[in-house]
Order: C-alpha cells, then sequence, then structure tokens
C-alpha cells in the first residue's frame, strides 16, 4: 500500500498538465484497481477514461473524442497515420 500511496502521489505532481487522458485495452483485475483509485484521486481520475479489451466497445467511444486521421490503425484511425510515438 505504500508503494501505491508513492506511486498516485507522483500523478498529484503532473495534474496540471494532464488536459484529459485514456486507458485502453486494460485487464478486468487492473480496471477494478483504477476504480478503487478513483475514490482517492477523483480529481484526476474525472479526467480519465478507462476502456476494457472488447475494441468493438472502445473504439466508437475513442473516435467520439479524437478524429479518425490521428489515431493510429490499431486504435481505430486510418492506415496513412503516421504517429510520433504509441505505447
Amino acid at each position: 500500500i505504500k508503494y501505491l500511496i508513492e506511486y498516485f502521489a507522483k500523478f498529484e505532481k503532473i495534474f496540471d498538465k494532464i488536459s484529459y487522458g485514456f486507458l485502453i485495452n486494460v485487464a478486468t483485475v487492473s480496471k477494478q484497481f483504477v476504480n478503487l483509485m478513483k475514490a482517492f484521486m477523483a480529481n484526476i481520475f474525472e479526467r480519465v477514461e478507462v476502456y476494457g479489451t472488447n475494441s468493438k466497445i472502445w473504439i466508437p467511444r475513442l473516435l467520439r473524442k479524437i478524429p479518425r486521421d490521428q489515431l493510429p490503425l490499431k486504435y481505430g484511425g486510418i492506415a496513412s497515420n503516421k504517429p510520433v510515438g504509441v505505447l
């Protein structure tokens, strides 16, 4: 628990630099953990969307927020997109 508190304290430091975020392909156990952390760090996680592993669900939701031409193909974008980096 001490490790988790220290780890999430790092998120607190970058809070002002994050405008919005997406967590994609999050496993069920990890998704439950993120939901638990939302209770402790609501100010950060209010600007984060968490999607599971079913791409048929999260790709349409992601495309409502980000234009198709801004995403790599594996995230529902177009093949000609050349991203700077993909994690």
